[in-house]
């Protein structure tokens, strides 16, 4: 399998044209951004599944799609494997991509990443998004939602991706989580006001609890600073780009704890809307789950 995936090509796919390097990186691509408007302009010579769309924008697909989880280093394998993984979700979002609101800030851009509340917001207008309580990078900071803005860099985030299993491998999750989750995509968010990393990441002060609020936390702890993208337990909507983010301290694999908002609240300029982590709510035995379990991403500087 890692054979032919190292020696694959894709041609004009959903992130265009690229293959993987002698690293297990993608190599750099150009991806055009479709804007949905209902019409496509005559001679715009977009294919017929993109009939309803115009071509927004071209942007640069960075490698760092790929990069390795931090402090460690991975191995080709579990990079080739995590490629695989990320194209599936991040290619997925940026298919998506109408977006007019802005979060991130340039000086931080394409390492950067924003996740949002299918509860209070969508892909074509996230609204709020994920944010440090007055910007401060201290352990124990509450992690919360913000209004999205182009120029706060409380909300500049990056993103250190990799397969839970890569993450088992440097000691970062139990042999549980691995057993559970070890093909799916693992995150560590860490803080980075500016782009600047301050070795602190989203995470927990302890082992997840119900009801227990996001803090930043420095990132060398294991499990509690992990995140899990748990597209199995909402397969409907993970298809769409919506999934639940399991905590990798959790030992409960059939009800997780994953992020929550407070039932009935907004976010707003008076109001702190802290994140927090609660056991999966599923209404239905289809595994459904409700919005406010439900999270959006997008990668770089949203404009």
């Amino acid at each position: 399998m890692l054979r032919e995936l190292r020696a694959s090509e894709v041609r004009n796919g959903i992130l265009g044209s690229f293959g993987f390097d002698v690293n297990g990186d993608i190599t750099t691509t150009s991806i055009p951004i479709l804007r949905i408007t209902g019409a496509t302009p005559p001679g715009a010579g977009l294919p017929p599944e993109f009939q309803g769309a115009t071509v927004d924008r071209v942007v640069q697909a960075p490698t760092d799609l790929c990069s390795e989880p931090r402090p460690w280093r991975m191995s080709i394998k579990s990079k080739m494997l995590a490629a695989a993984a990320t194209l599936t979700i991040v290619g997925a979002v940026i298919a998506l991509d109408t977006l007019p609101a802005s979060a991130a800030t340039p000086a931080c851009g394409s390492q950067c990443g924003s996740i949002f509340s299918r509860e209070l917001g969508t892909y074509a207008q996230p609204s709020v998004v994920e944010g440090v309580l007055q910007g401060v990078a201290n352990v124990g900071q509450p992690v919360i939602l913000k209004q999205a803005s182009g120029s706060d860099p409380s909300e500049d985030i990056i993103p250190h991706r990799g397969l839970v299993s890569a993450f088992y491998a440097a000691g970062m999750v139990s042999a549980d989580v691995n057993k559970h989750y070890g093909n799916l995509l693992g995150v560590q968010q860490e803080y980075a006001p500016y782009g600047v990393g301050t070795g602190l990441c989203v995470g927990l002060a302890s082992i997840a609890y119900q009801n227990e609020g996001l803090t930043l936390q420095p990132c060398s702890i294991p499990g509690r600073t992990v995140w899990i993208i748990d597209t199995p337990d909402s397969p409907a909507t993970a298809a769409t780009g919506y999934f639940p983010i399991v905590n990798a301290s959790t030992t409960k694999f059939e009800r997780p704890f994953a992020m929550d908002l407070p039932q009935d609240e907004v976010a707003s300029d008076q109001q702190t809307l802290q994140i927090h982590v609660r056991h999966l709510k599923f209404l239905t035995h289809e595994k459904t789950l409700p919005d406010s379990q439900l999270w959006g991403f997008h990668p770089g500087v949203l404009n």
